[in-house]
């Protein structure tokens, strides 16, 4: 028996959604062993009418909050129907939280981490019927304890080449075409103290060769025929040398696609008219950007290593080259005063101001990531304690203020709200640059584009009127649009 199933869990009926890179990432060496992959999303198969009796087991990835909340479900429904059948999970949220992940009955086994190679080898053991306690990179319970076996060493990663995209059907992914997916790096070697990448990578930093992604690319387009491609990369700009060669054989392809990435405004301060022009005609057209607040004291105490004026330099530079930045913020960081984040406002306001071309993402509420620098600072400094079980985690949400025990309840309150405005303005941003078929295609039907429209006009009155005076209080109508967001994303 050399049958697989590996799920990605999610609800169903979402419009914007893309094809899961991490079950493909494990299938990939499985496949190249000779076993057989059955690849679920749940978002768009029902995983209750699957027959799992012939799998060896079944691998669950997952992030922290809603989709923890799916992964829990499934596996529920797998331990009442197929109990004999083991369950593996990995993912973000157990290669952060691997004890209290493997201590639950509906968890045999926690693959921390890359789970390419210690998956394979887990399978191989299985599948033989020898003992895996032993592998490398797992977590599991024994005997009331926890065993957490020492980690594995990272991929190098131009050997995870060629991902099997048979594995799902590409029709059920209509937004393919304007937003295809790649990865051509891992890791970031810088120290955000909001973000949980120290502890997922180490700040270490892998990258595939240029002559790797080309390769890898000129498939894609062949095969699938997207318009544009978004390097999902956590730091695309690390080797400044490796992007210029890209662009170089990007420019020789001259493929009919448009490509987007992650920089840093102090990358890109620091770039010269040359390399923006390289960019520029590699068709490179959007640029994601951390701004993350106005104030200097809190962009230090973050760690962050820019400046305010680095990210208006940033936008200057992108717009004069024909490309789109897009900006996104942090509010609720410890220690942050009002003054403070008055600035983070002013400076959304002046991005805005100077240029309509520039986008901001939105202004999100900052939450502890397990393994962040910051989620030790507030579990010192003001006693705030993560979730203490598995289940518990399933009502954990991004950017929410929830957990923030350093603020008081009616600043929290005024938080979501700008949060939430935020947020609203970016998707009527999107709503003006989305060509009307991409606007179809994200959303669902015509019907929901013309509810769409009539939400934006109506709220859109509202959102001018509390931003022009400052006004955030009594956000009633932002938590039911925050609501309706939600739902769209498919998230409980």
């Amino acid at each position: 028996m050399k049958k697989i199933v590996l799920i990605y869990p999610g609800g169903k009926n979402i419009g914007d959604i893309s094809m899961p890179l991490p079950l493909l990432l494990l299938a990939k060496p499985l496949i190249d062993n000779g076993y057989e992959v059955r690849a679920l999303d749940s978002r768009v198969e029902d995983y209750e009418k699957l027959n799992y009796e012939d799998f060896l087991y079944a691998g669950i990835s997952t992030m922290s909050g809603d989709q923890l909340s799916y992964a829990l479900e499934i596996s529920r429904y797998i331990r009442r129907k197929f109990p004999e059948l083991l369950l593996i999970w990995g993912g973000p949220h157990p290669t952060l939280v691997p004890e209290q992940t493997a201590k639950s009955k509906l968890v045999d086994l926690v693959v921390r981490g890359e789970g390419e190679e210690t998956l394979l080898e887990l399978t191989e053991k299985i599948e033989k019927g020898e003992n895996w306690e032993s592998v490398k990179g797992i977590t599991f319970e024994k005997e009331d304890k926890i065993v957490s076996n020492p980690p594995r060493k990272f991929l190098e990663i131009d050997n995870v080449t060629h991902l099997p995209y048979h594995l799902f059907r590409l029709d059920a992914y209509p937004n393919l075409k304007y937003k295809f997916e790649y990865f051509s790096s891992k890791g970031c070697p810088h120290n955000c103290g909001f973000c949980s990448n120290v502890a997922n990578s180490g700040r270490t930093w892998r990258a595939k060769s240029p002559e790797v992604v080309i390769v890898e690319l000129e498939q894609i387009v062949k095969n699938i025929r997207p318009e544009r491609i978004a390097f999902v990369d956590a730091n695309f700009f690390v080797d400044k040398k490796r992007v210029e060669r890209i662009c170089q054989l990007l420019i020789e392809k001259n493929w009919p696609v448009t490509f987007n990435a992650m920089c840093r405004c102090d990358y890109m301060d620091g770039y010269d008219d040359s390399f923006m022009e390289l960019l520029r005609d590699a068709k490179f057209n959007e640029l994601w950007l951390g701004a993350e607040s106005g104030s200097k004291r809190v962009l230090e105490f973050m760690e962050k290593g820019i400046t305010p004026e680095q990210v208006i330099n940033a936008r200057q530079k992108c717009v004069r080259y024909g490309v789109r930045p897009i900006f996104s913020f942090i509010i609720g960081i410890p220690t942050e005063t009002k003054e403070e984040f008055a600035r983070s406002l002013e400076l959304y306001d002046k991005i805005l101001s100077m240029d309509p071309y520039a986008v901001i993402n939105g202004i999100f509420v900052f939450t502890p990531f397990p393994g962040a620098p910051l989620t030790k600072f507030v579990e010192t400094k003001y006693n705030y304690q993560q979730p203490k079980y598995l289940e518990e985690w399933k009502s954990w949400k991004w950017s929410s203020t929830n957990y923030a025990v350093w603020i008081d309840k009616k600043t929290q309150s005024q938080y979501e709200t700008v949060s939430a405005i935020s947020r609203f303005n970016y998707v009527r941003q999107l709503m003006r640059i989305w060509p009307a078929e991409e606007r179809r295609k994200r959303i669902g039907s015509f019907f929901f584009v013309l509810i769409s429209q009539i939400l934006l006009f109506i709220f859109g009155i509202m959102a001018v009127l509390r931003w022009k005076f400052r006004f955030f209080k009594y956000g009633i109508e932002w938590k039911l649009w925050t609501m309706i967001l939600e739902r769209f994303k498919g998230n409980k």
